[in-house]
């Protein structure tokens, strides 16, 4: 009787996790459908039409991306030396968040899959046991989350944007000090005597794929890396765009996938000659930044979209593509976010936290986080970290602290003694 029974149950399971199978295979189907029209709403004429496509494809999006999570979320918690995390989410991220709080590797316990309408219950559950912080990771539409005294919310997905003025040539793009490391690259990869040059072609494609992108993709990110399809790429990016080649000796040995809506241009994903370091160790990638950034001038193009980037500013790639003198800017795609929640942090995860640079969106502007009391701050310590998130594209600083947060956004006078001083916006 009982072997009956869990027989049954076997075979209720199996036809319940094929059905999930196949409804999130045509959700995620719907949810590209709505990244091309947010992506694409920039070739519509009527500013009216865009505003509405926008939304409308943001909320179908947004629901599609709640119904392919439920109706449980994954929990895992990760032990350190020094702090203890409780995340909730996907793997994607765990392995992410993993690597920016625990360099030196976590021990990993699985703590099962928690219904969504338990979630806020759970989370008080692991606040109160002692977890250091807890790590939610969901779409715009959520289920509750515990309220802590310290709660921060991020992206999970940011752009960075290259802002093409009226009528600026490639050179003028690239002078002044705000973007010498850019030029720095690029001539280095002169010397190294590479060159770039666009293509439609589809032999060029398949090489792109297959020889570049893919080995680059799994050598740059390990377990991490996420692999696009080919023909997802094939038949979504590349009709409307092309690609940006860079050869040596007329050889190709790295590309990138372009874009084109309107007037802005993507850069989608790139790729080098078998993942060969020794090519990005001679700067091939800024080739590709550079044709891409001459492509979109000589269409007239207004943006050059660098591509998403986790919201955390210490990441090599954030720092990159900031040389280049790109601004942070709202991903067009559906994406998550996470969320931080906190009893109190300890001084040491603060200050790692910190360090980390993490970015937060607030009325579509983006900050630099700073966790501490910023009416408690030195005023030479406020003016640095202000300078520096307007250094990284960002609008200022967002300073969080128990119960409440703050905004440091700019430097005034504050008297005629030529005495600076924080203007300072309290969050409600």
């Amino acid at each position: 009787m009982t072997e009956a029974k869990n027989s049954q149950g076997s075979f209720v399971y199996s036809v319940y996790r094929r059905a999930k199978l196949r409804a999130n295979y045509y959700l995620d189907r719907v949810i590209d459908a709505c990244d091309l029209v947010l992506m694409d709403i920039y070739s519509l004429p009527w500013a009216r039409g865009q505003h509405t496509a926008r939304r409308v494809a943001r909320c179908v999006g947004d629901v599609c991306n709640l119904l392919r999570s439920l109706p449980r979320a994954s929990a895992y918690r990760l032990r350190g030396l020094d702090w203890t995390v409780i995340f909730v989410g996907s793997d994607q991220m765990l392995m992410e968040v993993q690597e920016i709080l625990f360099p030196q590797g976590p021990e990993r316990e699985p703590l099962g899959r928690i219904p969504f309408w338990r979630i806020a219950e759970q989370g008080n559950v692991w606040l109160d046991a002692g977890a250091d912080l807890v790590v939610f990771e969901f779409g715009r539409i959520r289920p509750p989350i515990p309220r802590a005294a310290l709660s921060c919310t991020l992206p999970a997905w940011v752009s960075q944007v290259l802002v093409i003025s009226d009528n600026a040539g490639y050179e003028s793009l690239l002078s002044g000090n705000r973007v010498a490391s850019a030029r720095y690259r690029l001539n280095k990869a002169k010397r190294a005597g590479f060159q770039g040059r666009f293509s439609q072609s589809t032999e060029d494609f398949d090489y792109f794929y297959h020889r570049m992108y893919v080995p680059f993709v799994k050598s740059r990110h390990g377990e991490r890396a996420l692999i696009t399809p080919y023909d997802d790429q094939r038949k979504r990016w590349f009709p409307r765009g092309g690609l940006i080649i860079a050869c040596r000796e007329d050889r190709p040995v790295a590309g990138a996938l372009c874009h084109a809506a309107g007037d802005r241009c993507y850069y989608v994903e790139e790729g080098v000659l078998e993942g060969d370091p020794r090519l990005l160790s001679q700067e091939v990638i800024a080739v590709l930044f550079g044709s891409a950034l001459r492509w979109a001038c000589e269409r007239k193009m207004k943006y050059l979209d660098l591509g998403g980037t986790r919201p955390w500013c210490s990441r090599g790639s954030f720092d990159y593509k900031q040389g280049w003198g790109a601004q942070v800017q709202k991903r067009r795609r559906t994406h998550n976010y996470l969320t931080f929640v906190s009893k109190g942090l300890k001084p040491s995860l603060q200050e790692h936290l910190n360090r980390l640079g993490l970015i937060s969106e607030i009325g579509g502007k983006y900050y630099l986080v700073h966790l501490g009391n910023g009416s408690c701050l030195p005023e030479t310590q406020a003016q640095c970290l202000t300078a520096s998130a307007r250094k990284h594209g960002l609008a200022g600083v967002l300073a969080i602290e128990a119960g409440s947060s703050a905004l440091l956004n700019e430097v005034q006078n504050e008297s005629a003694s030529g005495r600076n001083r924080i203007r300072q916006a309290t969050i409600p």
